[in-house]
């Protein structure tokens, strides 16, 4: 299980994640989460989240933004955090108070759903033809 409320945004880092490759700090943890994982769950700022649950009156999964390119990017699907909204405890934080929401992700079932594709492709690829079957289609 990962657990983490990493660093929110563009911070400095000494490379990528596996599959993500854009500049949010956050969504690079979450995609190296998934390298050592089952499952994981996260605070991220708003905009990281593939949905909408704080602050609002029912839960809405986005068509665009950051978590949706992170999840087409990775494979991985960001569910809701166990109905936490996390704008109740806008309040109490020390510093400043990000909009944020608590992702979790089952990170098995997106190696499962990775696996079953690479699966689908090579049903598809045509057999290895050996060097002498090949010169004979030159023929």
């Amino acid at each position: 299980m990962a657990i983490a409320n990493p660093p929110f945004g563009r911070v400095r880092r000494s490379g990528d994640a596996p599959r993500y490759r854009g500049p949010e700090f956050e969504l690079h943890v979450l995609d190296i989460a998934r390298e050592v994982a089952e499952r994981g769950a996260f605070i991220v700022p708003r905009e990281s989240a593939s949905f909408r649950y704080s602050g609002r009156q029912c839960f809405d999964r986005r068509t665009s933004g950051r978590g949706v390119d992170f999840e087409r990017a990775t494979g991985v699907v960001m569910d809701i955090g166990a109905g936490v909204d996390t704008n109740f405890h806008r309040d109490d934080w020390k510093d400043g108070a990000p909009l944020c929401e608590i992702v979790c992700i089952d990170f098995e079932a997106a190696r499962e759903r990775e696996a079953q594709e690479r699966r689908r492709l090579d049903a598809y690829a045509p057999p290895a033809m050996q060097s002498g079957e090949q010169l004979a289609l030159l023929l």
